[in-house]
């Protein structure tokens, strides 16, 4: 647009076997938008409100809408062994993920975790549970949870012992988004994590 702005000063215009020039000023506003709420309309008037502010020929950037919103993800960890429960709970707390925002609760079995209302809200919710808790099964929690409305909000990642391909067949056909066998390290849950929530962006 700058290079436009440069080589285009004058146009004639043929009125009447007549050739008029005029005199022409280009302005524009480039706007770089990262920000999936903003609304057209306000982006367009604060567009204008640029443009107004500047004399003369010219094609100026705007920015106020180039940083990304920060998403609140809320994190489930449900694990009864307390320890790993506390190492995922530290991962969690301490996952750099631009544009993301982690809010983690913790439960040692799937009772507790039904029981509550932590789960009901219309955040993307990270969902890092067991196969093998008390009282209420990993798998038990998963058919639970894609049975609510808007399930897709829910990205659950499974923690088993298990390792036969049937195993894992069935978790993922049973709505589980990444199945992790045990024993694993800390990097690979959080390198996992992160392509989580790549894909989900």
């Amino acid at each position: 647009m700058k290079r436009l702005g440069e080589q285009v000063k004058e146009v004639k215009v043929l009125h009447d076997d007549m050739e008029y020039w005029f005199d022409i000023e280009l302005k524009g506003v480039i706007a770089e938008i990262r920000q999936s709420s903003v609304d057209q309309i306000e982006v367009i008037s604060k567009m204008r409100e640029v443009m107004a502010s500047f004399e003369g020929a010219s094609i100026v950037s705007m920015n106020h809408y180039a940083s990304k919103e920060i998403e609140k993800i809320k994190v489930t960890i449900i694990e009864p062994d307390e320890v790993l429960r506390h190492v995922l709970v530290n991962l969690m707390d301490r996952l750099e993920v631009e544009g993301f925002e982690f809010e983690t609760k913790d439960f040692e079995d799937g009772k507790s975790f039904l029981d509550s209302d932590y789960y009901y809200s219309a955040h993307t919710h990270i969902i890092i549970l067991n196969e093998v808790l008390p009282q209420r099964s990993g798998m038990e929690i998963v058919h639970e949870l894609r049975q609510l409305p808007n399930t897709n909000k829910y990205l659950i990642t499974m923690l088993s012992t298990r390792r036969a391909d049937e195993d894992m067949v069935y978790a993922f056909e049973s709505g589980v988004d990444e199945y992790i066998v045990k024993p694993f390290t800390i990097h690979l849950l959080e390198a996992k994590m992160k392509r989580l929530l790549r894909r989900y962006r």
